[in-house]
């Protein structure tokens, strides 16, 4: 009778374990997965978007996600959306501050996914089968410290006031307090964030910021259980990395059907290579809008 009670016993508190890590497992998919909303944010700075390129990108939007609402931010509907005065913040020296402003300040209040305007999307987005705060793509090549990924900010997914998002944003902000973004990066190195791998810091200001947070403030558990990152060269770069950082090659590529991912990030060389050849842009959106 001793055997069988403890044999009871012992099968009790398995189904117990069991019914835990089911029960954590779905409530990390309820808040995580299903609170991301479906609102995909972009930024223009102008009212009318012209360039050929971006429209062809946000019609691609469209396209494989129906279900998404799609607001393309500009200079005269920012407010209806941020109370902030970003156009005489003393950080804001130019559109692409004034960029990474509005980016990290939207999507820490409303959450959903930041695109920027010159990216194509060949399939839908996805984000249930993972159970994460934050989704997006991390840069290889600019790892600094060993196990901490360095975030990209051309696309990133976050649930509104999520915990990493809004330490990233208040961090990113700090640099109001200083005269230049040069000492804010300065206070930064102060402090012990490695960044040396990191080209164009200034530039890339943002990035480095959230280095800060990942590198002082999250053990590597805390990493592992926040992202779900992607590797850049790998996906949404990996047309360009396959052609040796060639755009004219790199698009061609994408001409003949190669190297396409699900998300196709154009920078600025591919963008302006696109728009100069309308009969390679036609080739490659053809295809998927």
């Amino acid at each position: 009778m001793a055997k069988k009670n403890t044999y009871l016993l012992y099968t009790l508190l398995f189904l117990l374990v069991i019914a835990l890590v089911w029960m954590s497992t779905q409530s990390r998919r309820e808040y995580f997965s299903q609170k991301i909303p479906k609102k995909i944010w972009t930024y223009w700075d102008d009212e009318v978007i012209k360039n050929k390129t971006v429209l062809l990108c946000i019609d691609s939007w469209k396209k494989y996600n129906p279900e998404y609402e799609v607001v393309v931010l500009n200079p005269k509907n920012l407010k209806d959306y941020l109370d902030l005065d970003i156009e005489n913040m003393k950080m804001n020296d130019g559109p692409t501050r004034e960029s990474d402003i509005i980016r990290i300040n939207i999507l820490q209040k409303y959450g959903g996914v930041w695109v920027d305007a010159s990216i194509l999307m060949t399939a839908p987005l996805d984000f249930t089968s993972e159970e994460y705060e934050y989704y997006g793509y991390k840069i290889a090549a600019f790892e600094s410290k060993k196990g901490v990924p360095v975030l990209e900010n051309w696309f990133f997914a976050t649930v509104p006031d999520g915990k990493f998002i809004t330490a990233w944003r208040d961090e990113f902000i700090k640099a109001n307090n200083f005269s230049t973004v040069e000492d804010a990066l300065e206070s930064l190195k102060k402090q012990g964030v490695n960044y040396d791998n990191i080209s164009f810091p200034v530039y890339l200001f943002m990035h480095i910021c959230a280095q800060k947070i990942l590198q002082k403030e999250m053990s590597a558990d805390q990493i592992k259980k926040t992202f779900f990152l992607r590797t850049a060269e790998e996906t949404a770069l990996k047309y360009l990395t396959a052609n040796d950082w060639d755009s004219g090659k790199a698009l061609e590529s994408l001409c003949r059907g190669e190297n396409v991912m699900p998300l196709i990030k154009f920078r600025g060389g591919e963008r302006g290579y696109l728009e100069d050849h309308p009969d390679l842009r036609e080739c490659i959106f053809k295809k998927y809008v």
